[in-house]
């Protein structure tokens, strides 16, 4: 009888929980005063897009300035973000690449090598 009664309470409280619905306003993006119609970026490696040893095409598509060229255009901002970019995924070739772990530590390959070396 005991867990009969217990478990009617987990599923009243399940039945309760189940049936709440946030009530969540989503404001609208505004750029309030601000005007966004030009942005420029200038900076380091940081912001041209240089990850995992070595500066690449998808490393620069997803760097910070390009990120926030594309909220920009949420709020007014209208044309391209125009940045120039690596030709391919390999660029200068120094690109690391984390493949797994093994008994003696991480094995780190460098972007389109053949032979993993063990750091």
């Amino acid at each position: 009888m005991r867990k009969l009664k217990f478990n009617t309470i987990i599923l009243a409280l399940l039945v309760l929980v189940s049936a709440c619905k946030p009530m969540i306003d989503v404001p609208a993006p505004s750029a309030g005063n601000v005007d966004f119609t030009s942005y420029v970026a200038i900076g380091n490696s940081l912001t041209s897009g240089y990850q995992d040893g070595d500066l690449f095409r998808s490393g620069q598509q997803n760097s910070y300035p390009s990120m926030l060229a594309t909220q920009f255009n949420y709020v007014g901002r209208k044309g391209e973000f125009k940045q120039p970019l690596m030709a391919d995924e390999t660029g200068f070739g120094n690109r690391l690449k984390f493949t797994g772990m093994t008994a003696t530590g991480p094995v780190i390959v460098s972007y389109g090598a053949a032979n993993p070396q063990n750091f």
